[in-house]
């Protein structure tokens, strides 16, 4: 049977940080430009499973058109969007001080330029990383473009922030239609929900790894005792206020947001089971490889049992298959996802043959097999079977 390390290997070499959007590229362009400018008819920035590199790319040539027009709001805050995304790595979404400093000189910018424009109120609101004091900024962008998909993802985490569920759920249905994500993501969601015990605690990281579930549990009514943490929203006092009180739990905060969701985790183990997504940063689930077991599309914290007759059961009886047996994801993000079965395919791959029940493992592996061939990963896949 393949032990952890192997396990987050897998992880590690073939799947997706949970960062982005799922809707095609010309649906980001359509929901993202705004009402106010269309000077060129820019399309604004959006987080997906492109590089670092590639956005500062973006971000050199925003920046010129920045200053060949200035009066140009989309221009602006295109510059913001790709900028803010360059710094961003295949793990973590932490800025550096000189970082933020370089997007404060843009609002700067953007405030003497295009002041009261959408594209100023939504940057000052995302500046803030989920600071909600700054919601005037917010409710002004939305009053100005009410359908913009940054303004529905940054309703979604005030909501979730301020635990008003009733607007939460609200928000979370105008960001799945906007978004227009495929159903392949609505299956993935319910599957790893699935995969906890009920009154559990589960770590997200990014957009796609957590609205999904939002929608499973506020519309769905899947597993809605699990307490969903948004790792990303740990920068907001106000969140961290609230986790504290919810879980009874204290935890120190210097910044670095991973580092306080494990201790969140450490703290949590005696009294609650806790997981890590699967989506959940690579190289953060590596340092803690030896305090994580595999529970279908999660990893389970501080558990050492390696039940993969459990493993078996969650695959076989709690999840639905439809669109993974499918594999005809569109989206780069999505089909990037549906490698995040693969630690789960390959391991009851093995507990199957082990049992001798070829049949099951033949299925299993048909469905690893798509996913490694929408991927490229065919060969490396292969080798995990042999």
């Amino acid at each position: 049977m393949l032990n952890k390390s192997v396990i987050l290997l897998i992880l590690i070499a073939l799947s997706a940080d949970s960062f982005g959007q799922t809707n095609s590229e010309k649906n980001r362009a359509n929901n993202n430009v705004s009402n106010s400018t269309n000077v060129n008819e820019l399309s604004s920035p959006t987080q997906d499973v492109r590089s670092a590199g590639y956005f500062k790319k973006e971000a050199d040539d925003f920046e010129a058109q920045s200053k060949e027009t200035p009066s140009s709001a989309q221009a602006w805050l295109n510059l913001y969007k790709s900028s803010l995304y360059s710094y961003y790595t295949s793990s973590s979404k932490y800025i550096t001080p000189a970082q933020k400093q370089e997007l404060d000189d843009i609002l700067s910018e953007m405030k003497t330029k295009v002041p009261g424009t959408f594209e100023y109120n939504i940057a000052v609101y995302m500046n803030g990383e989920h600071n909600t004091s700054l919601i005037p900024y917010l409710a002004k962008a939305a009053e100005l473009n009410a359908n913009n998909l940054d303004v529905l993802e940054q309703y979604v985490a005030y909501y979730a922030i301020t635990n008003n569920d009733s607007k939460l759920k609200e928000f979370v249905s105008k960001h799945k239609k906007a978004s227009k994500y495929e159903a392949f993501i609505d299956e993935y969601a319910y599957n790893l929900l699935q995969s906890l015990d009920a009154s559990s605690v589960l770590f997200t990281h990014g957009i796609m790894d957590t609205y999904p579930l939002y929608n499973q549990q506020l519309n769905q009514k899947v597993n809605t005792s699990v307490e969903i943490i948004n790792v990303d929203y740990l920068s907001s006092e106000e969140y961290r206020k609230s986790i504290s009180k919810k879980l009874g739990v204290t935890f120190s905060y210097n910044g670095n947001n991973y580092t306080a969701a494990f201790e969140i985790a450490s703290k949590l183990k005696a009294s609650k089971n806790v997981y890590f997504s699967n989506a959940f940063s690579k190289s953060e689930l590596k340092k803690h490889e030896n305090e994580l077991d595999l529970s279908g599309l999660a990893f389970k914290y501080g558990d050492k049992n390696n039940e993969v007759a459990k493993l078996e059961t969650i695959w076989s009886d709690k999840f639905k298959k439809t669109q993974l047996e499918k594999a005809n994801m569109v989206d780069d993000y999505a089909k990037k996802m549906a490698n995040n079965y693969l630690p789960l395919l390959v391991t009851v791959y093995k507990y199957y043959s082990i049992e001798k029940k070829s049949k099951e493992a033949n299925e299993v592996k048909t469905i690893a097999t798509k996913i490694a061939k929408i991927n490229g990963n065919e060969k490396q896949v292969n080798d995990l079977f042999n």
